[in-house]
């Protein structure tokens, strides 16, 4: 492990009009805490329930206001606008969250945290957006609703992979200590 940071590589990436710059380690070894793994996912869940509360009440507002200017009977409609509006912040507040931190630093804050990174599964590069919804919002729900066989399955994958990294074609990894701070 102590010259592992020989084989590092700081390389940039450009996709357009962004630029990335990852870390990439052959000898990242994968996350294999579940604890934490679930710690993380929790930490980044309460981030994105106070950014979601907040969005959701100028959501709610607005919504109000419009059914006001356009005198809508609001009882008759609100829970199907409730519903949606709800649905829709969330997605954008859970997606935007996963975008912005996963494609400039490859982490969030709750794995971050934790020193864990995801990346495409071969070539240790930051994950787009497809492969956010796929990860974040089917994928994870997949894992939780078939959660005993997920689970098993993260005990028998050798590279400690739950359905939703397999689905995304993912993979979470543990940065090791000689590459911590390189690239946050």
């Amino acid at each position: 492990m102590g010259n592992s940071a020989l084989k590092t590589e700081i390389i940039e990436i450009e996709e357009g009009t962004d630029t990335f710059r990852i870390v990439r380690c052959p000898d990242n070894r994968p996350a294999a805490d579940i604890l934490k793994r679930f710690a993380a996912e929790l930490i980044d869940g309460m981030i994105i329930g106070f950014f979601f509360f907040i969005t959701q009440l100028f959501t709610i507002t607005f919504c109000e206001k419009i059914f006001h200017f356009f005198n809508i009977n609001k009882y008759m409609s609100i829970d199907k606008t409730y519903l949606i509006t709800f649905s829709a912040t969330y997605l954008f507040v859970k997606c935007f969250y996963y975008y912005v931190l996963y494609r400039q630093k490859c982490t969030t804050f709750g794995k971050k945290f934790f020193h864990f990174r995801v990346y495409r599964t071969n070539t240790q590069e930051p994950i787009g957006i497809l492969r956010i919804l796929i990860r974040e919002v089917f994928g994870k729900a997949l894992t939780i609703i078939f959660f005993p066989i997920s689970f098993l399955w993260y005990l028998l994958d050798s590279k400690s992979r739950l359905p939703h990294d397999l689905l995304s074609g993912t993979m979470t990894v543990e940065e090791l200590k000689e590459h911590n701070g390189i690239d946050y």
